[in-house]
């Protein structure tokens, strides 16, 4: 059986959030808003400040599940 953690993703893991996002955006386009089109030419930072914002988790927050 898989170990399952649930964790904060560690701002130094910032493309694996973004990777898994615009993944989602365009595999489940009626999911989730903003649209694909609108993310996917955000740079580097805007993604990295958009965790940022996720972690300090003052409005809401963002979990991760990690497998084995």
């Amino acid at each position: 059986m898989n170990n399952l953690k649930i964790i904060k993703l560690p701002i130094e893991r910032w493309q694996e959030y973004k990777s898994l996002r615009l993944e989602a955006l365009k595999n489940e386009p009626t999911a989730l808003t903003p649209s694909y089109e609108d993310h996917v030419n955000d740079s580097d930072e805007k993604w990295q400040k958009n965790l940022e914002i996720f972690q300090e988790g003052e409005k809401q927050s963002l979990w991760f599940v990690e497998v084995d």
